[in-house]
């Protein structure tokens, strides 16, 4: 059962292309109605009795978030036995709370199937081994992350430093990987392949490894995602992962789940956090000040600016993830919309009330 996109990749090579090779039934419902009602999701794995369905992180959350105790009522999910979950970072809270909030409908935890994949490598790298379910572990930083699990047969993964070396167990470098199911390139553009499909030093005459731009470690052959290496924070020497922040933020009231962008920028040669929500003009103020606070507590930083976008106006991928770098560009350019709210004033002499917008 699936409401994902047929132009992303997870739905198309999961959905389609994946069913098609080993006769599986599928239910599909549009994207859009997903969104608008996050329960239909769960009514049709119920009346279809459906055993396999996939989604990112955020549709989880988003699940967990919306769906009232009185909606749960009547359904039926002992039937799920694979509960995917890949295409952004996997937030263990997010996984914990829908499992908790679907426990009275038969929702089983160990159906959950966290996983680590690209386009480049027709979807997926690592998997989580079927019915084990959640596990994580703790960064360096004290950050809970999850098991992705571990690569497929015959495919290798790596962790490599700035120089190309490989590193060892839990330490800290970008991600690259090489197999069967991983693209020799990208069309038509020798430049992007070569930059981001080359061997490594050790071994120099191997097949070329996808440098995948991604920071994770490795505990014994289980694989953890840290973030994206080229958006990493760094503030005074120290390394911050913008889904960390993001993830926070998301949780205060008025800001919209899944809706935050953290990134950093050159401020006298220092760089500096800033931090974009969606949110009313009316919550504006609010959420700023909520932003700012938490991002002290949580991790011991300042936030340089706190901007509260206008609903639906962060740039999104073609699978509705928010897009950090377009995000950053649009914030330097100055082209970022941002939330107003509509204020009502009388004249001394009682004309009609004049719409005043005010940042």
């Amino acid at each position: 059962v699936s409401w994902l996109p047929l132009f992303h990749d997870m739905g198309l090579i999961g959905f389609v292309v994946g069913p098609l090779f080993t006769n599986l039934a599928c239910v599909f419902l549009p994207t859009a109605s997903f969104v608008r009602a996050p329960r239909l999701w769960l009514d049709k794995i119920h009346e279809h009795r459906g055993t396999l369905t996939y989604a990112p992180n955020f549709a989880y959350a988003l699940v967990a978030k919306r769906l009232k105790d009185r909606e749960v009522e009547g359904l039926d999910l002992s039937c799920l036995r694979v509960a995917g979950c890949g295409a952004e970072p996997i937030q263990a809270r997010a996984l914990r709370d829908f499992a908790a909030k679907l426990a009275p409908a038969g929702f089983d935890p160990r159906a959950f199937l966290p996983s680590y994949g690209m386009a480049e490598a027709t979807l997926a790298i690592t998997f989580v081994p079927l019915r084990e379910g959640l596990h994580t572990d703790e960064n360096e930083a004290g950050k809970e992350l999850v098991d992705c699990g571990h690569p497929f047969v015959g495919h290798e993964v790596a962790i490599i430093d700035e120089s190309g070396a490989r590193l060892g167990q839990r330490q800290i470098g970008q991600i690259v990987t090489r197999g069967p199911s991983v693209t020799k390139g990208y069309f038509q553009e020798p430049e992007l392949t070569a930059q981001t499909f080359k061997p490594l030093p050790d071994d120099p005459e191997g097949a070329p490894w996808l440098h995948t731009g991604d920071l994770g470690y490795r505990v014994g052959d289980r694989l953890f995602i840290c973030g994206r290496l080229k958006d990493i924070i760094i503030v005074r020497g120290r390394n911050y992962y913008p889904s960390d922040i993001e993830w926070s933020v998301s949780e205060l009231p008025g800001v919209r789940r899944g809706n935050v962008v953290a990134f950093g920028v050159d401020t006298d040669g220092e760089e500096q956090l800033v931090v974009c929500c969606e949110g009313t003009g009316s919550e504006a103020a609010a959420i700023r000040e909520a932003t700012a606070s938490c991002v002290s507590e949580q991790f011991g930083l300042n936030v340089h600016e706190v901007v509260v976008a206008a609903l639906a106006s962060l740039p999104r991928t073609s699978s509705g993830k928010p897009q950090r770098r377009k995000t950053r560009q649009m914030y330097l350019d100055g082209t970022l919309q941002r939330a107003r709210v509509v204020q009502a004033s009388v004249d001394v002499h009682g004309s009609l009330p004049k719409p005043e917008e005010s940042a």
